[in-house]
């Protein structure tokens, strides 16, 4: 069968406004002074996630966790999309410069070395700086993995024979891609299509972009894994374009189209001038067609690969010991000189855009999906934490995971959700419901005294307090509330507004 090249899309042009400069963005930083003025979100209007997660916009919220302040993640995109990232890094470090203390460890480090280079060559450009730091980086960051993977050798000794083999197999591969050595590699559809899309992030041709998310859902069709079978008619017609020439009768090398997609994918890399997806593409080409290839190290394929050789065959403790040593590699969100390494190749929009992500801010479910508590997904279950906090905690307990952390950290992000609070841009109700929620899943005990009296006032100051402060005490005896929220905010009424109500629902 002759194998055509691919042209499955016609999507009509985006124009883009690119004097629309977001250098004006009004980024809060800690020594801003607020102005208040009427809330753009009403408590009332705060029903999406994305409502949420938009009162980072104009104020400092630091993470529930770790209690760094965090970016709101339009921002970053409006950065990316203003082209910022591929101007002179002169340019990128003075609009970064003021965030400094937003960002994490790594990516402050990273940019400590960018603002260095750029006093004695403003001109130059972010990838142009990775590139020359990649070597001395890659050389570090090895001094640290061989140790790791040495000690998770020595683990291995103890597995049964059943499992040791392959144990053997993963080991040697992974050492391998670490040391650079090349090797037959199996291609896999899934991975290829998970590293192309994440490459589409920071793509701004909105057009080549879907094209490119396209084909990494071709690319990844389950008709792919039959080896030599009948693909479905559905299929050919959505990748070849001149069908007439095509005949389904017969089986067709699933190879053979996957290697035009990558073709027609690399073609898309060169337009847009993106040697990470070049690279991707090559890798693929030669793995297709079983010739040695250098792929890098990549701790999540290594941990991944560790646990299907071994998950189901080794003893817990051996299992276990694994684990931890797998969580002591270093990360691009972790370590300066991962992160270089990692974007040895990626153009100067990706590595800007990386640079700021794991300061980006995020919605944090305080209940565990997979809990039955009746408040899972609503608001009060909500609470904002940075990326690799929330990654980290995954669908642990909560309670658990708060251990790493001081209480402090909590009690920091509470007062600044409790100034949203006071500004009217969040209910107080919603306030009290999700202080308990934090007490009951995270064993944590959260302090209110920032509510402002004006805001009680308000709430509360009305002809009938006691009708008011009944809801409340509905909420408590539906259990979203304890029967110490209900005494504490009655104090706080007494004592701060003079308002006296009674901890049992009256009707006047």
């Amino acid at each position: 069968m002759q194998v055509r090249n691919i042209n499955l899309f016609s999507f009509n042009p985006i124009r883009y406004n690119n004097q629309q400069s977001c250098y004006t963005y009004n980024f809060a930083t800690q020594k801003d002074t607020f102005t208040k003025t009427t809330p753009s979100i009403s408590f009332e209007g705060i029903k999406t996630q994305k409502d949420f997660r938009d009162i980072t916009r104009n104020r400092i919220i630091h993470c529930f966790y770790c209690n760094t302040p965090m970016i709101n993640p339009k921002y970053i995109e409006e950065l990316k999309e203003s082209g910022l990232f591929s101007r002179p890094i002169k340019d990128i470090v003075a609009e970064i410069a003021p965030l400094k203390e937003y960002l994490k460890p790594a990516s402050l480090e990273v940019f400590e070395k960018i603002e260095k280079i750029a006093k004695g060559a403003p001109q130059t450009h972010l990838s142009r700086i990775i590139k020359t730091l990649h070597q001395e980086s890659i050389a570090r960051v090895r001094k640290i993995q061989a140790p790791i993977l040495d000690k998770i050798e020595k683990e291995g000794r103890t597995l049964s024979p059943k499992c040791k083999k392959e144990f053997k197999r993963v080991m040697q591969l992974h050492k391998n891609r670490l040391n650079g050595i090349p090797q037959i590699e199996e291609f896999s559809s899934k991975d290829f299509a998970y590293k192309l899309e994440r490459c589409t992030e920071t793509i701004t041709n909105e057009r080549i972009k879907q094209e490119l998310i396209q084909y990494a859902g071709l690319i990844d069709h389950p008709s792919f894994k039959n080896g030599l079978a009948l693909m479905p008619g559905k299929v050919m017609n959505a990748i070849f374009k001149d069908k007439p020439n095509l005949d389904y009768r017969y089986p067709v090398s699933p190879k053979s189209i996957q290697l035009s997609i990558v073709e027609d994918v690399k073609k898309r890399a060169i337009k847009l001038g993106r040697e990470d997806i070049l690279d991707l593409c090559k890798r693929a080409e030669k793995m297709l067609m079983n010739i040695p290839v250098s792929i890098p190290f990549s701790n999540k394929s290594f941990g991944h690969d560790l646990s299907c050789a071994i998950k189901e065959h080794a003893n817990q403790k051996t299992y276990d010991r694994i684990k931890v040593l797998l969580k002591k590699l270093p990360t691009s969100d972790s370590n300066t000189n991962s992160f270089i390494t990692k974007h040895r190749l990626s153009d100067s929009d990706s590595i800007g855009y990386y640079l700021l992500k794991p300061s980006s801010c995020t919605i944090e479910h305080l209940v565990v999906a997979s809990s039955k508590a009746p408040i899972t997904h609503k608001i009060w279950d909500w609470t904002l934490a940075c990326g690799p906090c929330n990654n980290k905690r995954a669908d642990g307990s909560l309670a658990k995971y708060l251990e790493k952390f001081p209480q402090e950290n909590q009690q920091i992000y509470f007062n600044d959700i409790a100034g949203v609070v006071n500004d009217g841009i969040l209910d107080l109700q919603d306030f009290m419901v999700q202080r308990n929620v934090i007490l009951n899943e995270g064993h944590r005990k959260l302090s209110i005294t920032k509510i402002s009296p004006d805001l009680l006032k308000k709430e509360f100051g009305g002809e009938n307090p006691q009708r008011k402060f009944n809801e409340y005490i509905a909420l408590s005896k539906e259990g979203y509330l304890d029967k110490e929220d209900i005494q504490e905010l009655r104090r706080m009424l007494h004592k701060q507004c003079g308002i006296i109500v009674s901890p049992h629902i009256c009707y006047n």
